[in-house]
C-alpha cells in the first residue's frame, strides 16, 4: 500500500473516531449522537408498541414494593432508568385515530400468553428472566434497525457495557430490587453484542 493511501486511510479512521464521542466525554450537542438513555428508551418503547404489550403485562414489569420502589429495576442504573421511563410513557399511551370504529392503542397483537403468565408469576427469577428476554429482543431489534458500522458498534458496545457496570455498582445498595447478583435489564440490553 502506498504511503498516500496509508495516510488517507489513517485520516479516514481518525475522522470517524472523532465523530463519535468517547466514553465519559461530555457532549455539548446532546442531539448529535443519542446516548444510552435515548437508545434504551426508544428500544423499549418501540418494542412495547410493536409487540402490543397489554397494560397487565406492563404493570407486572413495573411492579413496586410497599415503599414504591420498582422491584425489577435497579434504582439509579443508567440502563434501567430509561427502560422504566419508556414503560411509564407506554402505560399512559393514547388511543390511535380510529379506523372503522376500532379503538386501538398499540401496534402488535400482544405478548405471548406464556410471557404474560411468567411476568405475573410469583417466582422473581422467572419474572427477571422474562424481562431480560424482552429487553434483549427490543434492544437487539433497535440495534439492527440502526444499521451500525463496525466503529459505531464498538461505540455502542462500550456505552452499554459502561452503563451495565455503573448499574451493577449500585445494585447492592438498592433494597427494593428482587434480584441479587445480576440486573436483567442491563444483561438484556448488552446481550445484542454476545450473539
Amino acid at each position: 500500500m502506498s504511503r498516500i493511501r496509508k495516510s488517507f486511510l489513517v485520516a479516514v479512521l481518525l475522522a470517524g473516531a472523532a465523530a463519535l464521542p468517547t466514553l465519559g466525554q461530555e457532549r455539548g450537542d446532546r442531539k448529535s449522537v443519542p446516548d444510552e438513555h435515548t437508545m434504551i428508551f426508544f428500544a423499549v418503547l418501540e418494542g412495547l408498541y410493536r409487540d402490543g404489550a397489554s397494560n397487565e403485562a406492563v404493570d407486572a414489569i413495573l411492579r413496586q414494593d410497599d415503599k414504591g420502589g420498582y422491584i425489577h429495576f435497579v434504582y439509579g442504573c443508567p440502563i434501567c432508568t430509561p427502560a422504566v421511563d419508556a414503560l411509564l410513557v407506554y402505560r399512559k399511551r393514547a388511543k390511535f385515530t380510529p379506523k372503522k370504529g376500532s379503538h386501538v392503542d398499540t401496534l402488535g397483537s400482544g405478548l405471548p400468553k406464556t410471557t404474560v403468565k411468567r411476568l405475573l408469576g410469583a417466582d422473581p427469577k422467572e419474572r427477571l428472566d422474562t424481562i431480560h428476554d424482552l429487553i434483549a429482543k427490543w434492544v437487539g431489534r433497535r440495534v439492527r434497525l440502526m444499521r451500525l458500522t463496525e466503529l459505531e458498534q464498538g461505540y455502542w458496545r462500550g456505552v452499554l457495557e459502561d452503563g451495565r457496570k455503573r448499574g451493577m455498582s449500585v445494585l447492592r445498595a438498592d433494597q427494593s430490587f428482587v434480584g441479587s447478583k445480576r440486573c436483567a435489564v442491563c444483561d438484556g440490553a448488552n446481550e445484542v453484542w454476545q450473539r
